[in-house]
């Protein structure tokens, strides 16, 4: 059942930026920037320290700041959801950065397999025990997230590298993501791409 609705999802989305992309001519300009580190210490294009994030957290995930970006808004209610319960599942940590984050627009969660995941191409991301991705029903939105659950004997630093490698900013063809971070948390994997614009 999970996965016809992983099947049906996935359809709805290609079926919804094919069709956006006639409406769509302009394209978005490519400053994608990552920020990954073990030891949860990020930095992004927008000089965003984690002290920075760690402090605003409460307030950026509790009302909307109309300076931070989706990415950097979900990334803040991460780093909440797993520091208030770091042994949840990636499911229940997606679920609550997902609610804590209350973005416009309005992503579903979803369980995920090890396979073809959004964002990333051809790559067979796998080497996760549990996963979950937070994507907007809407295909021609820039924006897609994920929580991996890893297992204790997994290379985080070469699963993490791998998605940094293999990911796809233009992934949904008519758009292009202007962000992404990355980041870890104990055996939890965080990633997400977004825009930075106000067209979303």
């Amino acid at each position: 059942m999970k996965k016809k609705l992983l099947v049906l999802f996935m359809a709805t989305t290609l079926t919804l930026s094919l069709a956006a992309c006639g409406a769509n001519s302009d394209p978005i300009p490519e400053t994608n920037s990552v920020a990954s580190s073990a030891d949860s210490s990020v930095v992004s294009d927008q000089d965003t320290t984690q002290s920075t994030l760690e402090s605003s957290i409460a307030e950026n995930t509790s009302e909307s700041n109309s300076d931070a970006t989706m990415a950097t808004m979900l990334y803040q209610a991460f780093l909440a959801a797993t520091a208030e319960n770091p042994d949840a599942s990636a499911m229940d940590i997606a679920n609550t950065a997902n609610e804590r984050a209350n973005l416009e627009i309005g992503p579903m969660v979803m369980e995920i397999q090890p396979g073809f995941l959004t964002g990333f191409n051809n790559y067979t991301v796998e080497g996760f025990q549990s996963g979950a991705i937070i994507a907007p029903m809407i295909g021609s939105i820039p924006f897609v997230g994920y929580v991996f659950e890893m297992p204790a004997d997994a290379d985080v630093n070469d699963f993490v590298a791998a998605l940094k490698e293999n990911s796809d900013p233009s992934w949904n063809v008519c758009t292009t993501a202007d962000e992404t971070i990355v980041d870890v948390v104990g055996n939890k994997v965080f990633f997400v791409m977004g825009p930075t614009g106000e067209e979303y």
